[in-house]
């Protein structure tokens, strides 16, 4: 289908420049390997879409509550005010555990991306998440504005340029949310966006540090920063750019890390992408 519209004109757009500011994250969304669990005050759960329609809205739970920590608190048990346009829920009428508070996240934030997302009508809730309507609700509290694009996996410039971009913002603590599908050799069925699954950052390169800095140390950090800014103007130009990320897939609540050699070359596991072979959309960060 991404093959189809880019003849036609689409997914050309030029991505506006990344957001300047590495994101703080808040721990919500583990940065190793393994089964992702939400831990509340009083309950853990582990962290899966509550049906075949809501990957969606539970990647964007996930990722929106990774990067805002008053939707962290909340969705731990704790009792903040919610992120401005999440404010205006009605909220649970009765004591949710921390299952019930991700289920109610999801269903909500679904609610949210769905409207109007036809126009004037409401985007079907049994066809899940539209791109365009889950960027809405990851620029509500994330700090920064999101776009959606396609990937266009017959187009190696294309393709390497949108999956680039989602590499620098992940690698900034930004996640990105993946649209992933088949392609036409096994009907247009499988060739539109079937399930969504979040890109992110994995863990930062362990640093050693005891009391006061010296000179060294000062020359040394001075270094690695010197080195990341390198990195991601390689990274704009399409050089060299190896961050650690991984990608969490909500069908299955775990993180599966993957290399930006697996993202380039279309040769990212299908167990990390709901059983699907091809990313072909994707939401991500840019500066507002």
């Amino acid at each position: 289908m991404t093959t189809f519209l880019y003849g036609l004109g689409g997914g050309r757009r030029r991505i506006p420049a990344a957001p300047t500011l590495k994101q703080t994250r808040t721990g919500l969304l583990p940065v190793a390997e393994g089964r992702v669990e939400l831990v509340g005050q009083d309950s853990t759960c582990h962290a899966v879409q509550y049906d075949f329609t809501s990957c969606g809205s539970a990647a964007g739970a996930i990722a929106l509550a990774d990067v805002n920590e008053s939707l962290a608190q909340w969705l731990q048990g704790h009792e903040p005010d919610l992120p401005e346009g999440l404010a205006k829920l009605e909220m649970p009428s009765v004591p949710l555990d921390t299952g019930g508070r991700f289920e109610w996240l999801q269903k909500n934030l679904k609610q949210i991306s769905n409207h109007r997302a036809l126009g004037p009508f409401t985007w079907p809730s049994g066809a899940g998440t539209p791109p365009w309507g889950a960027k809405r609700v990851m620029s509500l509290g994330s700090g920064v504005r999101y776009i959606d694009r396609m990937v266009v996996n017959t187009s190696m410039r294309q393709r390497e340029r949108t999956l680039t971009a989602a590499a620098v913002a992940a690698d900034l603590g930004y996640p990105v949310l993946l649209y992933v599908g088949g392609d036409s050799s096994k009907g247009w069925k499988t060739a539109v966006p079937r399930h969504v699954v979040v890109l992110h950052g994995g863990p930062a390169p362990i640093e050693e540090t005891e009391g006061f800095l010296d000179d060294l140390d000062t020359e040394a950090r001075l270094t690695k920063m010197a080195r990341e800014i390198k990195d991601r103007l390689q990274a704009a130009r399409g050089e060299v750019f190896d961050p650690s990320l991984l990608i969490y897939d909500p069908a299955t609540g775990t993180n599966t890390a993957v290399t930006m050699k697996q993202l380039m070359s279309n040769s990212v596991p299908a167990t990390a992408l709901g059983g699907w072979p091809h990313i072909v959309w994707m939401v991500l960060p840019v500066q507002r």
